[in-house]
């Protein structure tokens, strides 16, 4: 199987303005549909008002309604936007915030979840409820964690009694405590979720060596 050819850079320079512009044809639509319609049937007319509308409602979803502000913020050369997505649990949708967002991905931990901001108008989406069966989770493991066997020499390049924190710094402290005594009590596992969703965990079951179920 070959991959598909790639447009080459001179030939992106080539139809850079050759290429139909959603966006131009999205702000000319009235326009546009009066040009399309001409010396049409009236059948033919309405068939041709569902599919231009049936186009319109699709990329005011996928691209945004046009008319919205510039997330672009002059003053920190940066960009401020936020979204929403439907809420699992039921009820009003859910909407996080990206008040310093400096591109390169989205990634979850750059959202918050803003309270008492009125949510936009969003498609209603499927709630899907499902069970996930992990029977081998995987120790957490990252760079210069201590070893989790007696009698094992440690890595002579990782000192963690030699980090000097300020009292005050409570993450920082409390991710000593987790690396020093607890390391090997953390566990990770896979769960695959559709993109473009807001999951919530609802229950976790552990089941140990010992047949004891948490």
């Amino acid at each position: 199987m070959t991959e598909p050819a790639r447009p080459s850079p001179v030939t992106s320079h080539v139809h850079r303005d050759r290429t139909l512009d959603g966006f131009v044809a999205r702000a000319r639509l009235s326009r546009l549909r009066t040009s399309l319609s001409e010396d049409l049937s009236a059948a033919d007319k309405a068939e041709l008002g569902d599919v231009l509308d049936e186009w319109v409602d699709w990329f005011d979803r996928r691209f945004g309604a046009p008319g919205n502000p510039s997330s672009w913020v002059d003053e920190r050369l940066e960009y401020q936007f936020a979204l929403a997505a439907p809420n699992p649990r039921g009820g009003d949708p859910l909407v996080f915030g990206a008040p310093e967002y400096l591109g390169g991905g989205v990634l979850w931990f750059e959202l918050d979840l803003l309270d008492g901001v009125p949510p936009p108008d969003v498609p209603d989406g499927e709630v899907e409820s499902f069970v996930e069966t992990r029977k081998f989770p995987q120790s957490l493991r990252w760079p210069g964690m201590p070893v989790d066997r007696f009698w094992e020499m440690e890595d002579g390049s990782v000192d963690l009694g030699t980090l000097s924190l300020d009292p005050a710094d409570l993450p920082g402290l409390l991710a000593l405590d987790m690396a020093a005594t607890g390391s090997t009590d953390w566990f990770v596992t896979e769960l695959a979720l559709p993109a473009a969703g807001v999951a919530c965990i609802d229950t976790i079951t552990v089941s140990d060596t010992f047949g004891r179920v948490t």
